[in-house]
C-alpha cells in the first residue's frame, strides 16, 4: 500500500470531487458495482466507484484524506515557508542523481514541508500512533484516525457502502511499521536533522 502522503505528493485525485453534489438518499436495489454509485460522502462532496478507479483501496484513502487535510490546514494557516521550502530543496538536489529542474525540486521540497508541518500540528493537536513511511517519516495514522473519527462524527465523512469502510478503516486501526513512541520527535524537520549530520 502507498503511504497516504505520497498519494497526496503526487496530487493523485487532486480534483476529483470538483462540481460533484452531496450524498444521495441511499437507495434500495441499488447496483453498488455502478460506476456512480456514491461510496462515501466527504465534506458534503460524493465519492463514487468510478472516482476511485473501482476497487484502489489508495485511490479511496486519498479522495476522503485529502480533502480533510486540506481543511484541516485551511483552519489552522498550516503552509509551507520559503524558507523550509529552501531549506528542504537544497537538501532534496543533493540526492538527484540526474538533473531536476529547479521547480521540480521547489515542489517536492513544498509538498514535504506541508506534510510535515501538517503532521506536527495533527499529533501535537491529537496524538496517537505514528508510523515510518518513505514519504512521510513520522505519518500520525493515530491522529488521523481521530481527526477522520471527529469528522465522521459530525456527520461530514459518512460511508455508504460497508466492504469499502471497512478496507478505509483497517489501515489506521492496524498500522504497521510503528515508531517507537521514545522516538516521535517533530521539534526539528527531518531535513534539517538530515543537513546537520
Amino acid at each position: 500500500m502507498r503511504p497516504l502522503s505520497v498519494l497526496y505528493a503526487m496530487g493523485l485525485l487532486s480534483g476529483c470531487h470538483a462540481g460533484q453534489e452531496s450524498l444521495p438518499e441511499p437507495r434500495s436495489c441499488v447496483d453498488d458495482r455502478a460506476s456512480d454509485y456514491v461510496v462515501a460522502s466527504v465534506l458534503g462532496r460524493s465519492v463514487t466507484r468510478e472516482d476511485l478507479n473501482w476497487e484502489s483501496i489508495d485511490a479511496l484513502h486519498a479522495a476522503v484524506l485529502v480533502p480533510i487535510l486540506e481543511q484541516y490546514r485551511a483552519e489552522r494557516n498550516i503552509v509551507a515557508t520559503d524558507a523550509a521550502v529552501e531549506s528542504c530543496a537544497r537538501l532534496i538536489s543533493g540526492w538527484q542523481p540526474i538533473a531536476v529542474p529547479d521547480d521540480v525540486i521547489r515542489k517536492i521540497a513544498a509538498d514535504h514541508v506541508l506534510t510535515w508541518n501538517t503532521s506536527k500540528a495533527l499529533f501535537e493537536e491529537y496524538g496517537g500512533t505514528v508510523i515510518f513511511q518513505q514519504f512521510n517519516a513520522l505519518e500520525p495514522v493515530g491522529a488521523y484516525l481521530k481527526l477522520l473519527r471527529d469528522h465522521e462524527n459530525r456527520g461530514t465523512l459518512y460511508f455508504n457502502d460497508a466492504r469499502s469502510a471497512e478496507r478505509f478503516w483497517k489501515y489506521f486501526a492496524n498500522p504497521h511499521m510503528v515508531v517507537d513512541p521514545d522516538k516521535v520527535d517533530y521539534s526539528v524537520p527531518w531535513w534539517e536533522k538530515k543537513a546537520s549530520k
